[in-house]
């Protein structure tokens, strides 16, 4: 970045930006869990009607425990980020069930799927390309068909590297166009359920983990990926927040419902993607649970980061976007940077990345910019190899935000 560009930053957001294109080296990648996602005997954070509210005009803490206490080691993280998981489903997304009886194979192109809850059954399969060798392999789920499908080079990269692309078609599992309730989601489920299409969608996305699990000679279910743009984007982030087998997360260009902070955007890109969009324009969020906050998201009690936080200390690579206005970029950026320091508290910078200074404005086109820090990322977190140097942050100012109004909060240390 230019001594020129610099100039142009305000005092606080140069704190970050000093770090731009500054890479944490020589860490071990973090491993994911065997588990989708585990339990704990923790209190349960309060589910307060709208009414009863309070106005809360920064980010959230994401370090405050149910008790009123600030999150002090990693056993009250561990409890703290069960709490983020819960008032996450019923606030903005509407829960995600719990895994349903599943069976399924894998082949060496295709990842198919049956799930079964209270003697209905859906079936639905995700195209696999594999790359020359032997398995089991690295899989690295693209999500979505047609508009903003996992780019060519992206999957070129991929399989360069020895890494399966297995292709979703969310659209099966939760339909647009439509209003709520439409898909093999809510054909298993009920139209009436109250989970959003990203909740749907990320569902999809654990059955396809499941069937790896149970066929493990093709892919290996430890070694897992996931990437989407815009509308796949914001599944993206969600199918590796709400499952703890997910080893790297890759959203790209969420805009709103996906990574923009729901606080940030109303009052600093007011120009922007509205937030009713996200339950009015399509059912994204939960329409049930989401739609009283959609002109007063200053009485939510969490944002964004705190949902992206779920995914530290696994590795997220945050992809943007700083020249469109409708994408809210700024209030992606001010939750990427909220959400490192997640990772900071967990000692786990290395595993989170921004990646926003790109000269390709165009939406969802592929950037070369992104190559080098993502097959470092790959290589981390998919291949598992040392010494491999990662995270980056990289923002151009057009995408940057002065984070001093809007992070009133110390980061601990665990």
């Amino acid at each position: 970045m230019s001594i020129k560009a610099l100039s142009l930053i305000s005092s606080v957001a140069l704190l970050f930006a000093c770090q731009s294109k500054s890479i944490i080296d020589h860490q071990s990648a973090p491993p994911p869990s065997a588990q989708e996602f585990s339990a704990l005997d923790c209190p349960s954070p309060a589910t307060n009607s709208f009414d009863s509210l309070p106005i809360v005009t920064t980010l959230p803490n994401p370090f405050l425990m149910a008790d009123g206490r600030v999150a002090a080691d990693q056993q009250d993280w561990a409890c703290r980020r069960q709490s983020i998981r819960q008032q996450a489903f019923h606030y903005l997304y509407g829960e995600k069930p719990p895994k349903p009886d599943v069976s399924g194979t894998v082949t060496p192109d295709a990842v198919n799927v049956s799930a079964s809850v209270d003697g209905k059954t859906i079936s639905f399969s995700a195209a696999v390309k594999l790359p020359d060798g032997d398995g089991p392999f690295p899989a690295f789920i693209g999500m979505g068909s047609g508009f903003a499908e996992l780019p060519e080079p992206f999957q070129a990269l991929l399989l360069s590297k020895g890494i399966a692309v297995v292709i979703y078609d969310l659209y099966e599992i939760g339909a647009e166009r439509q209003g709520p309730g439409h898909g093999l989601f809510y054909d298993l489920y009920g139209a009436d359920h109250p989970a959003g299409l990203l909740t749907a969608w990320a569902w999809g996305v654990s059955r396809l983990i499941d069937v790896m699990e149970i066929n493990g000679a093709v892919l290996d279910p430890l070694t897992v990926g996931v990437s989407g743009c815009s509308r796949f984007g914001k599944a993206a982030l969600i199918a590796g927040a709400f499952d703890d087998r997910m080893a790297l997360t890759v959203p790209n260009e969420t805009g709103m419902g996906g990574l923009a902070s729901l606080k940030m955007a109303p009052v600093i890109e007011p120009e922007g993607e509205p937030v009713r969009n996200i339950v009015q324009y399509e059912p994204w969020f939960s329409t049930q649970n989401f739609s009283p906050f959609i002109d007063e998201t200053e009485k939510l009690p969490l944002d964004t980061h705190e949902v992206a936080g779920l995914i530290a200390p696994r590795g997220l690579v945050v992809l943007d976007n700083p020249y469109i206005e409708h994408l809210v970029p700024k209030s992606g950026y001010g939750a990427a940077m909220a959400t490192r320091e997640i990772y900071k508290a967990l000692g786990a910078e290395e595993a989170f990345s921004y990646l926003g200074n790109v000269e390709d404005g165009n939406h969802c086109h592929w950037k070369p910019e992104f190559v080098n820090p993502l097959s470092r990322n790959l290589d981390k977190f998919l291949l598992k190899l040392d010494d491999v140097e990662t995270g980056e942050i990289d923002a151009l100012p057009e995408g940057m935000v002065d984070m001093a109004p809007w992070i009133k909060w110390a980061t601990p240390e665990f």
